[in-house]
């Protein structure tokens, strides 16, 4: 057997070896394409039972009862308020947790989180003042 023809059957026999390796590596991508759409998907909300216990705590942990008014304030504002922030503060605690993290990335994704709780604590406020 010729030096020639002894590459072309390696070649051969390397060819069969990397297209099982390569359609692993392709399931192993689209595996970890799928974890990624369902974490971008996942819904962050609560449900009306862990927001009722949230309020209790309060009224517990302050020792007094809420209006109606301010009860439905809080519930309002919480069970929007929680997917939103929640959103923002995953890549928040991600980004701090690679130590190598831009700090303008820091501090963008932290005047996002900002602005979205700005808005749902005013309103929290507003309720209360009327309290």
């Amino acid at each position: 057997m010729s030096a020639e023809s002894q590459n072309q059957s390696r070649t051969a026999v390397t060819a069969q070896r990397s297209q099982p390796q390569q359609a692993r590596n392709q399931s192993a991508g689209s595996n970890n394409a799928k974890k990624n759409r369902v974490n971008q998907q996942q819904d962050f909300s609560l449900s009306s039972e862990e927001i009722e216990h949230v309020i209790k705590c309060m009224e517990q942990e302050y020792g007094s009862a809420m209006s109606d008014r301010m009860r439905q304030t809080m519930k309002t504002e919480i069970s929007t308020a929680v997917p939103e922030l929640t959103k923002v503060l995953v890549p928040i605690v991600a980004s701090a947790a690679q130590n190598g993290g831009r700090v303008g990335s820091h501090e963008e994704l932290i005047k996002t989180f900002m602005q979205i709780m700005m808005p749902h604590m005013r309103r929290i406020m507003n309720a209360a003042t009327e309290y």
